[in-house]
């Protein structure tokens, strides 16, 4: 069995990128228009969850060195 692995975030701008482009170069009906913006917000939320992990392991990995001077 092949253990799935998370996209990184560059993958995931590659494809907020393209699928923005979708948006400005072809013509797509309504129900596609909406699902390609939903799936362009998805992707910045999970980019977004991700900056806001890191930021809070760094403040971690801060008050453990304050604790420990």
């Amino acid at each position: 069995m092949y253990k799935f692995r998370e996209p990184t975030d560059r993958e995931l701008n590659t494809e907020i990128t393209r699928l923005e482009s979708l948006l400005r170069i072809y013509k797509i009906d309504d129900s596609t228009k909406i699902w390609v913006e939903n799936e362009i917000e998805r992707l910045q939320g999970i980019i977004t969850k991700r900056e806001e992990q890191k930021e809070e392991e760094k403040e971690k990995r801060r008050k453990k060195a304050k604790r420990a001077v």
